[in-house]
């Protein structure tokens, strides 16, 4: 069994501890797959199939609607026979042959795989609900599996992306039964993350809704649309305020340009500092990439092995297959740098608990530079106005996105844009090192009603390239972000001046020498985030897009309304680098390319990247 002497007494590995150093060598790691693919394709013509090692069965709910669950038996266990046999579960709407195989790299150990279709997805009946329905179905399924025979009365969950939402809404309603969750770029947080600042993230929710749930997509995308305020339709999936239910370990994996950044490192701050009995027993690690699989090129060669190694090594300690043994702490991440040849950045670090950054402020000045220093009175009622017209929208060109170009791409190619506000520092001296949240507050006016703000954060490049660190975006008619039971938007006056606050996520990363800083501020940036028509019409008015509205948007930056960026500055001593390559290839007996070509590894660039 694992050291469970920060863990509930209630949550332990009840199949036996397996010492076997050999099964997590590279011929055994890579068939891995092979098995679970082989698996799936037995059972993939349909539920009625029953093989050695493969069943199905279609699960009721309380209410009637029966769900397609497929189960992978460890080879060489007789169900019949059996007894104390833990699941690991994964509920998805993906498919047999989707993610949900991810828990099938885990039957060598002893475990019973278990794939479930989510309800109105798949083989599954009924339909879909947005996870409105998945806290009572997840309890139920779970309650289904404890009552077999051979159960051991423990069921750990995994899942990522669409599946990880299927166990962060597990904390709803928690089972018993629930052991611990291995949680993949994934968020318990459903409005923030579609409606940042109130921007309805449109190629996120609209494309992926279209691809998952074809026959349902109009249906499920006017709901969501209908909900583009928060209210309690959003309570569903939010988990804030609910985690002192979380009375078990988890592991959750995050990515910098990852489309849930913010909902997974929300969650870890709920499950390791407000969960009961479980405090501090959970663990995070963040690579660079989550979703976004096509922005590997930018890092260094041997990120997927590293990424791939952290994921093997903490879910193994996690559902009690072996204990590490390492140096692993609670908070393991990816300190990014410049793909230039610069000497910083590049690397991992692992911590207790993130480092305490020093909020420091870059201040926007009308010359269009940023600096240390704020706007003076000498300055006047200094502010730079563009015109914002919806049929000419800024496009999309990177960031944290699924379906479109995502991660560190250049931004130059729009910063000559005349609806493009671009405030730059001087060339650093000195390397400036962030770990942590960036908030930009600006000040802003418009002659329409309602309007968007958008705001990035790059890093100019000496050969002029402003690659992508963050952004961030806020819907004026939704900047008080009240919580109500109808819509209320409070649209703008014009001539009123409003202080915004705009989250740009979080990041760690190194600017270099010689390098730059950039701020850049627009009203536009799609199709990552709707056009706003500037009419103050609603998402789903059908007359939405009829009666367009070309702004004029202005940004203030004097002594009176000092827009700027707060960036978390740590010094180079918080980022001690930690060497994930030395610490799994030492354990898991593995070459860098034997990690990089192993069964996690694989699996995440084949099927992750598809999503």
């Amino acid at each position: 069994h694992r050291n469970t002497a920060n863990v509930h007494p209630q949550h332990r590995h009840a199949s036996p501890f397996i010492e076997l150093p050999a099964i997590m060598r590279t011929a055994f790691a890579a068939s891995l797959l092979i098995v679970a693919v082989v698996a799936q394709q037995s059972v993939s013509s349909g539920p009625e199939h029953v093989g050695d090692r493969t069943f199905v069965e279609m699960i009721p709910m309380r209410d009637g609607t029966l769900l397609h669950t497929r189960f992978l038996v460890p080879r060489g266990v007789d169900l019949e026979t059996a007894t104390n046999l833990t699941v690991v579960l994964d509920r998805s709407p993906y498919g047999q042959a989707g993610i949900e195989l991810l828990a099938d790299l885990y039957t060598p150990y002893g475990f019973v795989a278990c794939g479930q279709d989510m309800r109105g997805t798949q083989l599954s009946e009924g339909n879909f609900t947005v996870w409105h329905t998945d806290a009572d179905d997840a309890y139920d399924t779970m309650q289904w599996i404890t009552d077999q025979s051979w159960s051991s009365g423990l069921v750990n969950t995994i899942g990522g992306s669409a599946d990880g939402i299927c166990s962060f809404v597990e904390l709803m309603e928690p089972s018993p039964a629930l052991n611990a969750q291995f949680i993949i770029w994934s968020t318990p947080i459903g409005y923030e993350i579609i409606f940042p600042g109130g921007t309805y993230r449109e190629s996120l929710a609209a494309i992926w809704i279209g691809s998952t749930v074809p026959d349902q997509k109009d249906q499920v995308l006017a709901e969501v649309m209908a909900n583009e305020y928060p209210n309690p339709w959003w309570d569903a999936i939010n988990g804030t305020g609910h985690y002192d239910q979380v009375t078990w370990p988890s592991v959750m994996w995050a990515g910098w340009y990852d489309i849930f950044l913010a909902g997974t490192l929300s969650g870890f701050e709920g499950y390791q500092k407000q969960s009961t009995g479980v405090q501090g027993a959970s663990k995070l690690f963040v690579d660079p990439l989550g979703h976004c699989q096509s922005g590997a090129s930018y890092f260094k060669p041997d990120l997927i092995a590293g990424r791939t190694a952290a994921a093997l090594l903490q879910s193994y300690e996690l559902y009690g297959v072996r204990d590490m043994q390492r140096d692993f702490e609670a908070v393991t991440f990816y300190v990014m740098g410049p793909d230039d040849g610069s000497s910083v950045g590049g690397f991992w670090s692992s911590q207790p608990d993130w480092p305490v950054a020093i909020s420091t402020d870059l201040y926007l000045h009308a010359d269009g530079t940023a600096s240390y220093t704020p706007p003076t009175d000498g300055e006047g009622e200094s502010s730079t106005s563009f015109t914002y017209d919806p049929a000419d929208p800024v496009p999309s060109l990177g960031g944290n996105n699924l379906e479109i170009a995502c991660g560190p791409l250049d931004q130059s190619p729009l910063e000559n844009r005349a609806d493009v506000l671009v405030f730059t520092s001087h060339e650093l001296e000195d390397p400036v090192s962030i770990t942590g949240a960036l908030t930009a507050t600006i000040y802003v006016s418009s002659d329409a009603i309602d309007t968007d703000f958008m705001v990035k954060v790059t890093d100019v490049y000496p050969d002029g390239q402003s690659r992508l660190i963050q952004d961030g975006a806020v819907r004026m008619r939704w900047r008080e972000n009240a919580y109500t039971e109808e819509a209320e938007p409070v649209y703008m006056e014009q001539g009123e001046v409003y202080k915004m606050e705009v989250s740009l996520w979080n990041s760690s990363y190194i600017f270099a020498t010689g390098h730059a800083i950039r701020v850049a501020v627009t009203s536009s940036n799609a199709p990552r985030f709707s056009i706003n028509p500037n009419n103050g019409r609603l998402l789903d008015d059908p007359e939405l897009y009829t009666s367009n509205v070309t702004a004029t948007n202005t940004l203030h930056h004097s002594a009176k309304y000092p827009s700027k960026l707060s960036i978390p500055v740590v010094t180079m001593d918080q980022l001690p680098e930690f060497d994930v390559i030395k610490e799994a290839t030492e354990l898991l007996g593995m070459s860098v390319d034997e990690l990089g070509n192993s069964a996690m590894a694989k699996f995440v660039e084949n099927h992750f990247s598809e999503l």
